[in-house]
């Protein structure tokens, strides 16, 4: 089984955004190849996950740009880990996934969600989490938390005991504008 171990991560509601909170968004789209792709140094991530229906858990990750220059999220996270409390990473196999073009630019201050979507948890509630995301392109890693807001604690249900718990990336939101 694959276990995929993710960078710090923020995570915020279902359709949250930067401008719920007061923040600027400075993120736009941009064609691949135009900037460098993000690294962890330049990231901050916090997050958290609640019913998204059939028992899975929806979480949103926002991803805020820390420090300059512009940069893209290019691809999918190489890796995405669960960590509880005591440093331990859950059981998880973890689902990449594709974006298409084109791909989100974060400047400076910029905040965009990256969307999971976490199936067939069995095992005992692991308590408080920390998200653990290794960026694409040999970023780096970052953490952050993974109890909400947005969202809260939410841990999905067991629907098909024996089978793999599943973490899949299904995109990037909240980019705004167009380069």
């Amino acid at each position: 089984m694959l276990t995929v171990l993710l960078a710090t991560a923020t995570v915020t509601g279902c359709g949250a955004s930067a401008s719920n909170t007061g923040e600027s968004t400075s993120s736009t789209l941009a064609p691949p190849g135009s900037f460098a792709s993000c690294t962890a140094h330049q990231l901050s991530a916090m997050g958290g996950r609640q019913g998204g229906g059939f028992q899975t858990a929806h979480a949103d990750v926002e991803l805020k740009s820390v420090a300059p220059p512009d940069c893209l999220l290019s691809s999918a996270p190489t890796a995405i880990a669960l960590v509880k409390a005591d440093g331990t990473t859950l059981d998880i196999q973890y689902e990449p996934g594709t974006i298409t073009e084109p791909v989100p630019r974060l400047s400076p201050g910029g905040v965009v969600d990256l969307v999971l979507n976490w199936a067939n948890w069995c095992g005992a509630n692991p308590g408080s989490l920390t998200i653990r995301i290794t960026v694409s392109n040999g970023g780096g890693v970052l953490e952050g938390p993974f109890n909400g807001p947005p969202g809260y604690d939410y841990l999905p249900g067991c629907i098909q005991p024996g089978e793999p718990s599943t973490l899949k990336f299904t995109g990037y939101s909240g980019a705004a504008g167009s380069a």
